[in-house]
């Protein structure tokens, strides 16, 4: 297996604000992250101001792993700064999934939401500090918010039309083009990758 660690990055990631701010602020969660999951589950705020008691905040640090290979995922986790890594081995090669940063959401969903072993590793870049939900508390939502059942279909569909439309694009464009519009929507400076890394958004 590739060595897993990685070298000192200097920080002048900048990334792109993601989330606008809202009027109301918790005490205990920052207004992006209650915007966060308004935005990703389209819940009004008394809704939210119901589920967002089950987030639990994480700090990892450089290296640590929020999920590994053929583990069964346990948590769904939020962003809220610094840089994670999905990656996953294929012939001998370590390939970058995706890279997300504040404002996005980090899982296997696939494992988490069907017990299946997680295809992916998902690794922070740097200090990372997340908000996440456990699987046992993901499953207490509906018991708090009526509508769930119909606000997971709808997310759940948000979340492979993410997929489909990434799919489309790497058939469409060069590997330069992805690249470059990888770092648009992203970030707005260069991105590090380790040199046995491939790239694929």
């Amino acid at each position: 297996m590739p060595d897993k660690s990685l070298p000192d990055l200097p920080y002048p990631f900048c990334l792109l604000p993601l989330f606008a701010t809202i009027s109301t602020i918790s005490r205990t969660m920052s207004s992006e992250f209650i915007t966060q999951i308004q935005s990703v589950f389209h819940l009004p705020a008394a809704e939210v101001a119901n589920i967002s008691p089950f987030f639990k905040p994480i700090s990892l640090r450089r290296n640590d792993f929020f999920l590994k290979e053929k583990q069964f995922a346990q948590q769904l986790g939020f962003v809220q700064s610094g840089l994670m890594r999905e990656f996953f081995y294929h012939d001998g090669r370590e390939i970058t999934k995706w890279i997300s940063g504040p404002g996005y959401f980090i899982a296997d969903l696939a494992s988490f939401l069907f017990e299946k072993p997680a295809r992916v590793n998902i690794q922070a870049m740097t200090d990372c500090e997340i908000y996440a939900i456990n699987k046992a508390d993901y499953a207490h939502i509906g018991q708090v918010v009526p509508k769930w059942p119909e606000i997971e279909k709808t997310f759940i569909a948000r979340c492979f039309t993410v997929l489909e439309d990434r799919v489309v694009t790497h058939l469409a464009l060069s590997a330069e083009e992805r690249y470059d519009a990888f770092l648009v929507t992203i970030l707005n400076s260069s991105i590090w990758c380790p040199s046995n890394s491939w790239l694929l958004c």
